[in-house]
């Protein structure tokens, strides 16, 4: 093994590519494999407020977008620029930025794409309220394997809320009544490697469903992480992303409580909500994520995969049918025991 150069195998000048089994590089073209010289990174985190900024690159890192696919990377100034890591195009990159936001490490593949792939098929398979033609409908447009970034957050909240409960129910007469109870709390959470993306090319929620990526194999960024692969660069900053995570994190822990209480009450009214952080820390890493972009009846739908456990999270389409015969088949039962009442 050697240590690398540029995006071409030595040997026979092939593609190289960023294995997720090897964790090194492997050429297209002859199979050679060629060591990446990875280096721990820790995952520390800076304290944050209101004044704290984004840290721009020190190591000399050139942004650069492909003129071909259209995917961005971050390079040395030192490296001969010349192929495109994603899909080795030999035009010129155009250098988009001589700043950076600086990484504090990125996480590699561990899953490949074959496996993305089945993992996908799987995750269709299990769509108990899609239409029962999904799995033979769904088109499987493009799978990416992309780095995406994400400000990582450690932080302890304090969530507060009140509300009413109403309870509905009829007395033997027919005649609607309705009783009122008082809901109120104040909870404490303590919070650590909470994801918020740091562009708007995926939504927090599905990161959030993707689990754990494993930080204690966070590794010092290089650019051979992303061959063959694509890059996802940051676009929003550091203060729109904590503001954009108390929103995400507030909206979580009223829909917790909602559903917590929908057991107890038929419906909430008056309710409120607010929401502390403290003890707030933060730092940027790449997040590895099979993209994948199907269609169904012409319309698109998303799935992604944690590209190193393999858990997917995602959106698929709803059979209308299903969802109404569930609800013929509750308010069957509810009217069964209505009738058993009385």
């Amino acid at each position: 093994m050697e240590k690398v150069q540029n995006t071409k195998c030595k040997n026979c000048s092939g593609q190289l590519v960023f294995d997720p089994k090897t964790q090194e590089l492997k050429c297209s073209h002859c199979f050679s494999i060629t060591n990446i010289e990875d280096q721990i990174a820790k995952n520390v985190k800076q304290d944050f407020d209101e004044n704290s900024k984004e840290i721009v690159s020190t190591s000399k890192r050139i942004q650069y977008k492909c003129d071909r696919c259209g995917n961005s990377h971050l390079v040395t100034d030192e490296q001969n620029v010349h192929r495109c890591p994603s899909c080795g195009s030999t035009q010129d990159l155009i250098k988009t930025a001589d700043t950076v936001i600086e990484p504090t490490g990125i996480v590699p593949f561990k899953i490949d794409k074959d496996q993305a792939a089945e993992i996908f098929r799987k995750w269709i398979r299990k769509r108990k309220l899609a239409p029962n033609n999904l799995k033979k409908l769904a088109k499987l447009k493009k799978i990416t394997g992309t780095y995406f970034p994400v400000w990582n957050y450690d932080f302890v909240d304090t969530y507060h809320y009140s509300c009413t409960g109403v309870k509905v129910y009829s007395d033997r007469n027919g005649n609607s009544h309705r009783t009122y109870r008082r809901f109120s709390d104040t909870i404490e959470s303590v919070n650590y490697d909470y994801f918020q993306p740091a562009n708007s090319s995926i939504q927090s929620e599905y990161i959030q469903e993707m689990g754990s990526f494993n930080l204690d194999e966070l590794k010092e960024y290089k650019p051979e992480y992303l061959f063959g692969l694509t890059g996802s660069t940051c676009k929003i900053g550091l203060q729109d992303s904590y503001k954009n995570m108390k929103i995400d994190v507030q909206k979580q822990r009223d829909k917790s409580i909602k559903d917590k209480l929908s057991s107890k009450c038929d419906f909430l009214e008056d309710f409120k909500s607010d929401i502390v952080f403290n003890a707030v820390k933060y730092n940027h890493v790449y997040l590895p994520i099979w993209a994948n972009h199907y269609t169904y009846k012409q319309k698109d739908y998303h799935c992604y995969i944690n590209g190193v456990t393999g858990k997917a999270s995602g959106k698929s389409p709803l059979s209308i049918i299903k969802i109404v015969l569930i609800i013929l088949a509750i308010l069957a039962v509810y009217f069964l025991f209505d009738w058993l009442a009385d």
